[in-house]
């Protein structure tokens, strides 16, 4: 009997896995670094984390989190600053082919906690990234322009290209 209640046990386990596979298939994680061209003597070089959902066929909502670190060479004087942002965005796959894909993400993202710099950011990009394969992770590299607006006296708005290139599990 016990090993009747075990067998059915295990091919409950099995069968629910199973079924709940493709919504878990619906989720990715991303781990990307992103490099900013210098405008007004700032460099923005940041690490990302993002989890996305695809609620829809080619549709996704993003969730991010950002850690800022950006370099400031202003009049010979060479500083840096270094912050947390969180926030979000949709992003739309317009190209869906058999090994890789294309998406276009729109995201707005803004600075937490008590930061050097005080920012909101407004971003638009696109990203190429291979489907995942058996190992669960593909490459990614983005390029994309954004825009940041600052909440610090004394240091300007910057907005400019930038590119990134990480991995997505």
């Amino acid at each position: 009997m016990k090993k009747i209640v075990l067998f059915l046990c295990a091919m409950f386990v099995a069968v629910t896995m199973n079924a709940q596979e493709p919504v878990l298939a619906k989720f990715n994680y991303e781990m990307k670094s992103l490099y900013g061209l210098e405008q007004h003597g700032m460099t923005p070089m940041n690490l990302n984390l993002q989890l996305s959902y695809e609620f829809a066929n080619r549709w996704s909502v993003l969730a991010a989190a950002e850690r800022n670190h950006t370099q400031f060479d202003v009049d010979g004087v060479k500083w840096y600053t270094n912050g947390v942002s969180l926030g979000g965005g949709l992003a739309y796959a317009w190209h869906d082919g058999e090994h890789d894909r294309f998406d276009l993400r729109l995201q707005v993202l803004n600075t937490i906690g008590s930061p050097d710099w005080k920012h909101t950011t407004f971003d638009i990009g696109t990203n190429w990234y291979g489907k995942r394969s058996k190992s669960g992770m593909s490459p990614l590299i983005g390029i994309g322009f954004r825009y940041q607006k600052s909440h610090t006296a004394g240091i300007r708005d910057w907005m400019g290209i930038y590119g990134t290139i990480g991995v997505r599990f």
